[in-house]
């Protein structure tokens, strides 16, 4: 996500040239969740295909990555999309629990995200 550009954030939002408005805020957490839905698809697809521990790992590693720009980006965009990043990792985290029916995978998650948080 650090690829996101501050000057895309604020060419998309403030006054818009054809009347209105669009919140900075507003715009910066779609742009993140534009961002990320690469990663949501494929992570679907290994679900959807019964892939349980692909999706899993997969999602360690969505999870993980937004963990580290959290806690590492100096990103200008990041200023911007204060609460962004974590809100997409909550969904994220919630939808792929909603989806998986093995409870040794959840409890798995639920260890690794603990850890994650606790990662400086």
């Amino acid at each position: 996500m650090d690829f996101l550009d501050v000057e895309d954030l604020w060419d998309s939002s403030g006054a818009q040239a054809g009347g209105g408005y669009e919140d900075p805020g507003d715009v910066a957490y779609q742009m993140v969740e534009d961002a990320l839905e690469p990663f949501n698809k494929r992570l679907r697809e290994y679900s959807n295909l019964g892939l349980h521990n692909e999706s899993k790992l997969y999602c360690m590693g969505i999870l993980k990555g937004i963990m580290q720009y959290t806690k590492n980006s100096d990103s200008k965009f990041k200023d911007w999309a204060e609460d962004c990043a974590e809100t997409c990792f909550e969904n994220i985290f919630s939808e792929w629990k909603e989806n998986c029916s093995n409870v040794e995978h959840i409890k798995e998650m639920d260890d690794y995200v603990l850890a994650l948080s606790e990662v400086d």
